[in-house]
């Protein structure tokens, strides 16, 4: 369930999706800011874009952040974040 998406451009602005305003999403959920921090200080390359979405993760409601990361070798990685912790929960390419 896709409840907030961000495109991240260099020179762009942060575009969010028309339902933000009717997220319910919890004080404890890390921001964006600290979310980028983390994934500059593990991976290399240029962001593409970030999602937020809640999903059920072994049968409990959970908040993740989506990263779509593009390396200086060309590839793309998928990074997935427990969206409170910043815990890396997976990456794949």
């Amino acid at each position: 369930m896709l409840v907030l998406s961000t495109a991240l451009t260099f020179g762009a602005s942060l575009v969010f999706a028309d339902d933000v305003r009717d997220m319910q999403v919890p004080d404890e959920v890390a921001s964006l800011r600290d979310l980028l921090a983390v994934v500059d200080k593990t991976h290399q390359g240029r962001i593409l874009e970030v999602e937020m979405e809640q999903e059920n993760v072994d049968g409990k409601e959970m908040w993740l952040y989506e990263v779509k990361l593009l390396t200086r070798k060309g590839k793309v990685y998928e990074l997935e974040y427990n969206a409170i912790t910043l815990e890396l929960l997976k990456a794949d390419h």
